[in-house]
């Protein structure tokens, strides 16, 4: 009794009668599904790559925006150490030119400007802030 089977995607019918025919038959729908498998695998590889690069583009994005909506307040805070006289007129001058430099830079070596933001945010205390910035950054 012949067999009949459709060739996965070419649209012809094989009707075989052998083993050996079947057997080759299916040989040639597994290397067919295989290779699609291996296509589809590089694919989702390829988008995966391409998610990961979005998610750091977007990760660069809202560290900036971090940083740009805590740099006025890093500046406020060393003007208010001026006022009250917790830095000299050229200690405030030489952090002020710290961060002007460093935001000119604008690369992701230079983190000076992080590092002051992130210990203004934990240092409550104006006298120690005002010696750390002298350490850190004069």
């Amino acid at each position: 009794m012949p067999l009949s089977a459709l060739d996965g995607g070419s649209g012809t019918t094989v009707s075989t009668g052998s083993f050996a025919q079947m057997t080759a038959f299916f040989r040639e729908e597994r290397s067919h599904l295989e290779s699609k498998l291996e296509q589809q695998r590089q694919e989702m590889e390829r988008q995966r790559l391409a998610s990961a690069a979005k998610i750091e583009q977007l990760e660069a994005k809202i560290e900036q925006l971090q940083s740009d909506q805590q740099l006025p307040a890093l500046q406020a805070r060393i003007e208010a150490l001026h006022a009250a006289q917790l830095l000299t007129d050229a200690e405030m001058f030489s952090i002020e030119d710290v961060i002007a430099d460093s935001l000119e830079a604008a690369t992701s070596d230079d983190t000076r400007v992080g590092r002051l933001i992130a210990l203004s945010g934990r240092m409550t205390g104006d006298a120690a802030f005002s010696r750390q910035l002298r350490r850190k950054a004069l």
